[in-house]
């Protein structure tokens, strides 16, 4: 029996014994009636005396016949005048009984909703009559009352509000009134199965907080019947976990509530321990519903893993009462969740932790019933299945008996799911068009309700886009549009509302090309906005929108193109900030593939309307988030010490925190590979484990330095403190010669020229220069992989794309350059973009000449490198006049396959003498090599140099032994004297594979973010006998008289040109040898 029917009015039966007895009873009341007339005085009696016993007979038969006659008896009695004289009738009894036994043909029989009406009517007004007068208790019309309420069908929210609150007010009388023994834990249940039903319902509950509030009240007053009130404010706390978009707080009450009762319960108690069970299921039911395609934030994630971590060690899921079902929902959530966690931060912790959880529930499905079984591994990514395998799936799903609302949706949903997957195998539209069906069939009345109906909504919306893509039916088209829409108005959480504002955004403008409707064009535009503004999404998943907003308004010409490309560039770092550490910063900019698009392509869109300046300032604010974020760590405070010195050492203190965080990785130290999943989830009782708290440390951190930096731009003076650099301060990079910035990008491509004393000059580009560039980067890369860079192959190929590169940029550079009076020997800096980074712009040529000689850009011009403007404009920073003779850290390693340098470190020597600090070979530890670079403001290394695909942090020098020099410790490192390093080792400069070029994360870009005004680095693997040739030349004439006073640093570009030029004259030299030396900075 349910717990409603235990509540139900004339449960118990009658007073007779036995259906004779009461037959008999009924012929002698029938005889008087029909042996009298209808004024006869008794006849009202007879006729209460009639009702009773058929309600006697209906306890005993269980028959609708007895009830219809009951209530008929009941009605005919309330209809009769009262007798002037005779025995008295208690007429309100009659229709408090009439209400009652309408209530119960409603809910046992009739399910027509007249009868619940009459039956809450005659309650209603039964309640505002002097009960207690006629021996009717109050407290027994309230409590049927909260029962017809509970089960009469709202037509709409603000309906089910009202009945809501009604049935919450008649519990507060009910807790008021009570008599003893008799407290009203019965109508608090209901209260709480009004919400659940109403939000199954809709989906939505407007006095959700109201209830729960309420329900809490009774909660600590430790009622009569705790247990079960204790559960009803879980099941509250459940519809709003479903319902709300953060609900962590929420969660963790009512597992507590649940443990309680779990403790309290008498195990011998069966029907609590049932409702125990049954209230844990809705309750993780409700968990589970957050489902991760909300595009959660990384936060909300964190909580959730944490969460389904907690839960998962709490006596509930432990117990009998629970079984595996409850664990399995859990288990399966916490490894969506984990599979999302790797997507957004790489860990492979998180990958292996999500393996773990899909073994468990390998072992927990098989005590399942199969329906659950089937549906899960149809909603999974779990193994390959050929198509006889999914056909058997297919069919052994559609040979199942279902039944109930849940049973129902499982079936369609999973036989949907099924055909979608076959779909995806055969590409058969026939299997695209079951998947639909299905999908539909899970959306007919009764099959689901609430956020349910919503995600259903939202994945049909989907596969009907999926169908308009492949048949380019307008039909399917439209119902998807359909569809979305009805998705909002079921009231589906805010992070699914963010899903559904993407799709409609993109049907709608589909709609716009095909019909050219002007409105769908504008509504498709307002979704974009939309959906980019909800911050209850991932910053990342809102910059994919933004930018295809941007490219969308582009193409139409929408008025909203500034807009977007304003909110796509502000979500830029927004993303990358919702890394913890700088490595996995680096995973989300190589997964987030529009992040690097979006500051090219907005400067692409500002220089086509002739907004070179502010074209300028975008591109800077775009690229090298990495460097760019990591240097307002280091940001100066002496300026802010002389207004306030208190606010300037919390703010250094603040940074020197975050960058200690930034540049580290302990998190992955903290729980080892091979720990168990129990071990892992006991690396802390609240679920949390070292990545989640290297997490949260980092946006307490980030949140207090925002607070610090708002306070710090109150004060008169600093309005603008680590704000986006301004034009007029980006012009400070050409102080000391012109600047090129290439913009290479799929919209347009062009060069800018930038001048201290003069507005930029714009270079145009072909129409084809996007895709020429794009195939010369491929060309030169896949000569490298497949041959050697000694190779006469890649010799040719260099040489080939060194002379379309002329063609393509240094023909016109050269040309505008001469026309604005630039002389030729001049310092020019290149600041190229996307794949242009990888291309050696520096040696362009061969340049036709009139004496026949084989001339290359950098024999026009001395060239340098700058990944941005600001790194350059940094380098050139004020600091204490470098004597003639600098000490040099001489870091070499000579090995058999390096024994030149032993002859690069003799020719140094020779030429500083005792200017030259030596760590070699045993001497090149890490430590060693750690200390000398804060004593010394030159550097030279020459060891092997090596990259790690996709990882460019792990990029290293080789040292003493083991000892390895890494990116990533350059970065940790602070060297504020530092001036010039040259890095005689192969690919300092390279980008390693998979990396992203904007962000320029090598070697080279590494020792000038950590202080080096100047560095020489290499493109590729160099020639170990081309050290010492270089070294001699380049060293001699730094360090000549020829420089005058100019810092030893800001000479370091020409002397190695020079010092390349005459490599470039030795016998057999090859073109890649000479090409590959490269300068960056000062």
């Amino acid at each position: 029996m349910s717990f409603i029917a235990l509540l139900l009015p004339g449960s118990a039966g009658g007073t007779l014994d036995t259906i004779p007895e009461v037959d008999n009873r009924i012929i002698l009341l029938e005889h008087h009636l029909s042996s009298s007339s209808r004024s006869h005085p008794l006849r009202t009696h007879w006729l209460r005396d009639l009702a009773t016993a058929r309600f006697a007979r209906y306890g005993l038969s269980g028959q609708k016949s007895d009830l219809d006659k009951h209530i008929l008896h009941l009605t005919e009695v309330a209809l009769l005048p009262f007798p002037s004289f005779g025995l008295y009738v208690n007429i309100f009894g009659v229709l408090h009984d009439l209400a009652e036994a309408l209530f119960t043909r409603f809910h046992k029989f009739s399910k027509r909703p007249e009868d619940l009406k009459s039956s809450i009517d005659f309650l209603r007004h039964a309640r505002k009559l002097p009960l207690e007068a006629f021996e009717v208790s109050r407290t027994r019309v309230a409590e049927t009352l909260v029962l017809a309420l509970n089960f009469y069908p709202t037509s709409d929210v603000e309906d089910a509000t009202r009945h809501i609150k009604e049935i919450m007010a008649i519990c507060r009388e009910l807790l008021v009134s009570h008599s003893p023994g008799h407290y009203p834990v019965n109508s608090l249940v209901v209260l709480s199965i009004s919400v659940s039903t109403e939000y199954h319902r809709s989906g939505h509950v407007e006095p959700l907080d109201e209830v729960i509030e309420f329900l809490r009240g009774v909660v600590v007053t430790n009622p009569p019947g705790s247990s079960q009130v204790s559960l009803a404010l879980g099941r509250v706390l459940g519809v709003r976990i479903a319902q709300a978009a953060t609900c962590d707080d929420d969660i963790e009450e009512a597992l507590a509530l649940l443990d309680t009762v779990v403790a309290a319960v008498d195990p011998g108690d069966s029907h609590m321990l049932t409702l125990v069970h049954a209230q844990a299921l809705t309750l993780i039911s409700g968990f589970a519903s957050l489902r991760t395609y909300d595009n959660r934030s990384a936060e909300s994630l964190e909580k959730v893993i944490s969460l389904c971590r907690s839960c998962l060690s709490r006596n509930t899921l432990n117990s009998s009462t629970m079984g595996d079902r409850g664990r399995s929902l859990v288990v399966m959530l916490l490894e969506a969740c984990l599979k999302i966690r790797f997507q957004y931060f790489g860990l492979t912790e998180s990958l292996q932790e999500a393996s773990s959880c899909s073994s468990e529930i390998d072992t927990l499905l098989p005590s399942q019933d199969p329906l659950i079984m089937s549906f899960y591994e149809s909603a999974t990514e779990k193994g390959a299945y050929s198509t006889e395998e999914l056909e058997e799936k297919i069919r052994y799903l559609q040979g199942l008996a279902v039944q109930g609302t849940n049973e129902r949706w499982a079936y369609a949903k999973g036989l949907g799911n099924w055909y979608r997957k076959k779909f995806h195998q055969t590409g058969d539209m026939m299997d695209l068009e079951e998947c639909l069906k299905y999908h539909r069939m899970a959306l007919a009345p009764g099959s689901t309700g609430g956020r349910s109906a919503s995600y259903s909504c939202l994945e049909l919306g989907d596969l009907l886009l999926v169908a308009f893509d492949r048949s380019s039916t307008i039909e399917h088209l439209e119902e998807s549009i359909l569809m979305h829409r009805r998705t909002l108005e079921l009231h589906g959480s805010r992070g699914s509302t963010f899903e559904v504002h993407h799709r409609l955004s993109l049907s709608l403008y589909f709609c716009w090309l095909l019909l050219g409707r002007v409105q769908d064009l504008d509504e498709s535009m307002r979704f974009f906005d939309m959906a980019v503004g909800n911050e209850y999404a991932t910053p990342h998943h809102r910059l994919d929108i933004a930018y295809k907003w941007a490219a969308s308004s582009r193409v139409s010409g929408h008025h909203s193109i500034l807009t977007a490309y304003q909110k796509a560039l502000s979500l830029v770092q927004t993303s990358l900030v919702v890394a913890p550490t700088i490595q996995t910063q680096h995973y989300r900019l190589v997964a987030t593939t529009r992040m690097p698009q979006v500051p090219l392509e907005y400067a692409s869109y500002l220089i086509g309307m002739g907004q070179l300046e502010q074209a300028i300032e975008t591109l800077e604010q775009g690229r090298a988030l990495l460097w760019s974020e990591m240097r307002g760590l280091r940001t100066s405070v002496d300026q802010l010490r002389n207004v306030d010195s208190a606010l300037a050492n919390k703010f250094a203190k603040i940074n020197r925190s975050l960058e200690a965080l930034t540049t580290s990785n302990s998190y992955s130290q903290s729980v080892p590979a091979s720990s168990s999943m129990d071990e892992r989830r006991a690396d802390d009782r609240e679920g949390t484990d070292a990545f989640g708290r290297t997490l949260n440390e980092q946006r307490r951190l980030v949140e207090e330095r925002d607070t610090l930096i708002s306070q710090v731009r109150q004060l008169p003076g600093f309005e603008s403190f680590l704000g986006t650099p301004s034009f007029n301060t980006l012009r400070d990079a050409a102080s000391r010669g012109p600047v090129i910035i290439i913009n290479h990008c799929r919209w347009r491509s062009d060069i800018l020229i930038l001048l201290c004393d003069a507005p930029p000059s714009l270079v145009s580009t072909p129409d084809d220069f996007y895709a020429r560039v794009n195939k010369l980067r491929t060309n030169l890369l896949d000569t490298r992989k497949t041959y050697s860079t000694s190779s006469c192959q890649y010799d040719e190929a260099l040489r080939s794309v060194l002379n379309d590169l002329y063609t393509l940029v240094g023909q016109p550079v050269v040309s505008r350059l001469r026309k604005l009076d630039i002389p030729e020997q001049s310092r020019v800096w290149w600041c190229p973009t996307s794949t242009l980074c990888s291309l050696p712009l520096h040696a362009m040529g061969p340049i036709p000449s009139d004496d026949g000689k084989e001339r290359y850009f950098s024999d026009l011009y001395v060239t340098s490198y700058t990944p941005t403007l600001s790194a350059l404009i940094k380098s050139r920073g004020s600091g204490a006049l470098t004597p003639d003779r600098p000490s040099l850290l001489l870091v070499g390693r000579p090995t058999d396959n390096l024994p030149e340098a032993s002859e690069e470190i003799t020719v140094i020597q020779r030429i500083l003498g005792e200017s030259a600090h030596c760590l070699v070979s045993e001497d090149a530890t890490l430590q060693a090599v750690m200390k000398g670079l804060q004593d010394h403001k030159f550097a030279h290394f020459a060891c092997h140099g090596n990259l790690v695909p996709g990882r460019p942090f792990d990029a290293w020098f080789r040292l003493e032994g083991q000892d390895r020099l890494t990116l990533l410790d350059i970065v940790r490192s602070h060297l504020p004297n530092a001036e010039f390093a040259f890095l005689s080792v192969c690919h300092a400069a390279e980008l390693t594979d998979e990396s992203v070029a904007d962000e320029a994360l090598h070697l080279t870009a590494a020792m000038q973010y950590c202080g080096f005004r100047s560095v020489v680095g290499t493109m590729w693997a160099m020639v170990d006998e081309d050290g010492p040739e270089v070294a001699k030349h380049f060293y001699k004439l730094m360090f000549s008289s020829e420089g005058g006073k100019v810092p030893s640093y800001m000479r370091s570009a020409r002397a190695l040109r020079n010092a390349v030029q005459r490599l470039r004259k030795k016998r057999g030299m090859t073109l890649e040898r000479w090409v590959n030396y490269v300068h960056y900075g000062a």
